[in-house]
């Protein structure tokens, strides 16, 4: 069935135009109906569409401004103007924007189903052509020339014209996929799995082959999601060992000259495939989000939390940990190292008897990041246990309240905190905790605060794309200008001064 709309800012139109044809008869499915041009133009873009019809004079944006719109937009998209105005500058038009037909008000049955017949008669040779032509197309495609095709996209720095317009014959649109070959026993799973795109049936439009231990498969005129979708109706059918395989989508592209983009962008995502779980198909969309809030993690704050903190704090800083991997997409082996070298340090600060050869064994041969991040958290929780039940340490390290404190502040310095709020947590009266905080520390609870909000404040000024105002509330300062004013106080320049 061929797709149409009808878009006329008269409901009395709107619900005559669909019963006044037996539209399913004719070969037509209505897809939906709008009052204005903005309406229409939104359901172009979101379906695919065969027959407009479409009034002239209608509030927002008129039928011509409409038609216009469509044909910017290659969208070959049949269209009948319904009118009722047979102005000749409306016809002129029409000519222009290759409109099918100019059919007025009030709507004579046989002259519009006239219309439409001769539609479906255009519509049925097109899509014979274009099947036509897509079967020419993947004939063409010998291995010899999927090979060659491949090359040219990935590795040469020149593109033929003959691949460049054959591009167009083949789909608008393309995806490059990779799947990473890691089983050890090939199998008759794997084998299927391998082959979901690469042949050319006439229903679908794609081919893959393999290059080393990487299969490329390159998929035409395929949404992201559909692709993910049957990808995961396959995984699901097929055995464990074969679900684990991973698995990157590229950037979706518009010209055969990107499709190399496509590609690098596809690798980088499977170069990282230890950072996701097996059931997930990392895409495009992941490495262009961004976490700039996130805070910055380094072996002072994971002292603080293992030696100050308790259980619920030791999950919050792997969370945080895990974030920063997701935004910054380290290498395997870095993420590795850095958690391992974590620990190391922190064996070393409280004497804790640890085999290191074993741990450096556990960390480096995960497979996933998940089951990094397990281990690593059971390895601080048994360090924090560790610290409480060490008389020793807990001297070395004045375990007391006002330390509890300070890893209050140091971990949520960016919310709204106070004295009386952290002295309550602690079980202690606000003004007399007060004393004993400057005692120990030498300044006053709030300047303390302050002072760390600025110093955190210092890598945020550093990021360009930070304005001041944004600065002073990452840190907790609610008013810029204290902030500002602080700031000037401590270092001797504005926070403006300092960034540029």
């Amino acid at each position: 069935m061929y797709k149409y709309i009808i878009v006329d800012d008269e409901p009395l139109i709107r619900e005559g135009v669909q019963l006044l044809l037996d539209w399913e008869k004719l070969g037509f499915e209505l897809v939906g109906t709008a009052r204005n041009g903005e309406g229409g133009l939104n359901l172009i873009e979101n379906h695919q569409v065969d027959l407009a019809l479409i009034d002239i004079r209608m509030p927002k944006m008129n039928g011509i401004e409409l038609i216009e719109r469509i044909r910017s937009l290659n969208k070959d998209c049949h269209i009948i103007i319904i009118s009722a105005h047979s102005e000749f500058s409306y016809a002129q038009q029409a000519i222009k924007y290759n409109v099918d037909a100019y059919v007025l008000v009030p709507i004579d049955e046989k002259v519009l189903e006239k219309e439409v017949i001769q539609i479906k008669k255009e519509l049925d040779n097109e899509r014979i052509k274009k099947q036509k032509d897509l079967d020419n197309s993947k004939h063409r495609l010998s291995e010899f020339y999927k090979q060659s095709m491949l090359n040219i996209a990935i590795e040469d720095d020149e593109l033929s014209a003959e691949l460049t317009d054959n591009f167009n014959s083949l789909g608008r649109e393309a995806n490059v996929l990779l799947i990473k070959d890691t089983l050890t026993n090939p199998g008759e799973d794997r084998d299927e799995f391998f082959n979901i795109f690469a042949e050319n049936s006439p229903n679908e439009s794609g081919f893959g082959l393999k290059n080393d231990d990487i299969y490329i498969h390159i998929i035409f005129d395929k949404p992201d999601w559909k692709i993910l979708e049957e990808l995961g109706e396959y995984r699901s059918r097929l055995s464990d060992k074969v679900i684990e395989l991973p698995i990157a989508l590229g950037h979706k592209i518009y010209r055969w000259e990107d499709l190399r983009y496509s590609y690098e962008v596809a690798k980088y995502l499977l170069s990282r495939s230890f950072l996701f779980n097996t059931s997930y198909i990392p895409s495009f969309k992941d490495i262009i989000a961004e976490n700039t809030s996130q805070k910055s993690i380094d072996l002072d704050d994971v002292r603080e939390y293992v030696f100050f903190g308790d259980k619920e704090d030791i999950f919050n800083l792997v969370q945080i940990i895990k974030n920063q991997a997701l935004s910054s997409f380290p290498e395997e082996t870095e993420i590795k190292y850095y958690l391992l070298e974590l620990y190391i340090e922190l064996v070393k600060n409280i004497n804790f008897a640890v085999d290191l050869t074993q741990t450096k064994n556990d960390y480096l041969q995960t497979k996933k990041f998940e089951d990094l991040l397990n281990i690593f958290t059971s390895d601080l929780l048994k360090l924090r246990s560790q610290v409480q039940h060490s008389e020793e340490m807990s001297g070395q390290l004045n375990n007391s309240a006002v330390s509890r404190a300070i890893f209050i502040i140091k971990t949520n310095y960016n919310s709204y905190i106070n004295l009386d709020e952290v002295a309550g947590k602690l079980n202690y009266n606000a003004n007399y905790f007060g004393r004993l905080f400057k005692q120990e520390t030498g300044k006053s609870f709030s300047k303390y605060l302050d002072d760390v909000r600025l110093e955190k404040s210092l890598v945020y000024l550093k990021q360009s794309n930070n304005k001041i105002y944004e600065v002073a509330r990452k840190v907790g300062f609610y008013n810029p200008d204290s902030y500002s004013s602080k700031f000037k106080k401590k270092y001797g320049v504005s926070p403006k001064d300092y960034k540029f």
